[in-house]
């Protein structure tokens, strides 16, 4: 996914309100989508990753850096967070003391790296070049401590979102950074990112069978493995669980051996604050097969052309459900950008018009932390979902 620049600015929070009629939905609708919130329902992800992962999880924070959404992250128990910047460690840590911040984002300008260790504790750091490697060592002062992290380049083919051709090494170059790491005299670790929604658990087999075969090239037993993150949300499947892709990671990682065996890490963003958020969206105009609505590409749907029709999308009019035959509709999103289009085939009710709304399902992640303002559209209405579910309970029910 290509992200647009983020465009901070504060939420207009709608919680502690009175509930709000379908009349009022309606009526916010017409500036713009609303951002139905949930994070009660981060609880329950945590925890499947806190009892079943075979290792330490990091919530990934580019997921979704809101506050409300890191809090209840943190209270759920997990405190150690997935970084990519100076300014997601400011914003998750806040002055807290108790949480653990490892920076996985595999080029890093000198000056993040040195304060990131002085000022957060920081003690990982994802590479994937000799020069990183010699920049980290230079930048932490050779700490001993610190953990260097190698990325591999592994296949990402199974994953809805694939990531691959950025970052990552092949075993001969990510054995040579090992054996540089140690050299250094710091302490060598591995990982890697099957891609985002992967819905294949043997892929995490197939890149653990390349991390130990780097490791065995390299001579060096790594001190940590981090399978990244890629675990999907169920969406629109209700039959998909994380259990195999836990028990993948566990029996593969074995094969690493018994007497020094990497720490297991991973990096959930998705599959923890998925369920965080839906996106309500009014439809500006209907055109034969072709439905325009007022959030897109460059708001809180950048994800849809990927993700497609595994994300849940319910039709209403004032919240009451849409009924009678479907057909495949073309979305569009709000923008004079015809980059703006969310994607085909998506089966909704014909009798859908302009006016009708459309609310996308379990978009907490990767959606409002990557919004934009482009052609002047940056919303930032988000309104508890309790706080609707009394007048439009069928529209928002679960699959």
């Amino acid at each position: 996914m290509t992200a647009s620049p983020i465009v901070a600015g504060p939420a207009r929070e709608e919680s502690r309100e009175p509930p709000l009629t379908p009349v009022d939905i309606d009526r916010m609708l017409e500036d713009g989508p609303i951002y139905l919130r949930s994070e009660e329902r981060i609880a329950a992800c945590c925890d499947a990753f806190l009892s079943g992962f075979p290792g330490t999880t990091l919530y990934a924070v580019k997921a979704n850096d809101d506050p409300r959404v890191l809090d209840a992250v943190i209270a759920a128990g997990i405190r150690d967070l997935d970084v990519a910047s100076i300014g997601e460690i400011e914003r998750a840590v806040r002055g807290r003391s108790d949480l653990r911040v490892h920076f996985m984002n595999p080029v890093k300008p000198a000056g993040a790296v040195r304060r990131a260790h002085r000022e957060f504790g920081t003690r990982t750091f994802a590479v994937d070049s000799l020069e990183e490697v010699e920049k980290v060592r230079q930048a932490t002062d050779g700490d001993p401590e610190v953990c260097l992290a190698v990325r591999l380049d592994v296949p990402d083919a199974t994953a809805a979102v694939p990531i691959s051709g950025k970052f990552g090494l092949g075993p001969a170059d990510a054995a040579a950074c090992c054996r540089a790491i140690v050299r250094n005299g710091q302490r060598p670790g591995l990982t890697f990112h099957v891609g985002g929604q992967c819905e294949e658990p043997d892929a995490y087999r197939g890149a653990i069978a390349l991390a130990v075969a780097c490791a065995r090239e390299s001579g060096v037993a790594p001190v940590l493995l981090d399978v990244g993150g890629g675990f999907p949300h169920a969406y629109a499947n209700p039959g998909l669980t994380l259990e195999p892709y836990f028990r993948a990671v566990r029996e593969a990682a074995q094969a690493f051996g018994t007497d020094a065996p990497p720490r297991l890490l991973c990096e959930p963003g998705r599959a923890l604050v998925a369920p965080a958020l839906s996106v309500l969206t009014k439809v500006t105009l209907r055109r034969g097969a072709d439905l325009f609505v007022n959030d897109g590409y460059y708001g809180a749907l950048s994800e849809m052309p990927l993700l497609g029709t595994r994300v849940r999308i319910t039709a209403t009019r004032l919240g009451r459900p849409l009924s009678g035959g479907s057909r495949a509709f073309r979305l569009f999103g709000p923008t004079c950008n015809n980059v703006d289009h969310l994607g085909d085939g998506y089966r909704l009710p014909d009798a859908v018009e302009t006016g009708d709304w459309l609310a996308f399902h379990d978009l907490g992640a990767y959606s409002t932390a990557i919004r934009t303002n482009f052609n002047g559209l940056y919303a930032d209405c988000f309104v508890a979902r309790d706080r609707v579910a009394p007048f439009v309970a069928p529209f928002l029910e679960d699959a």
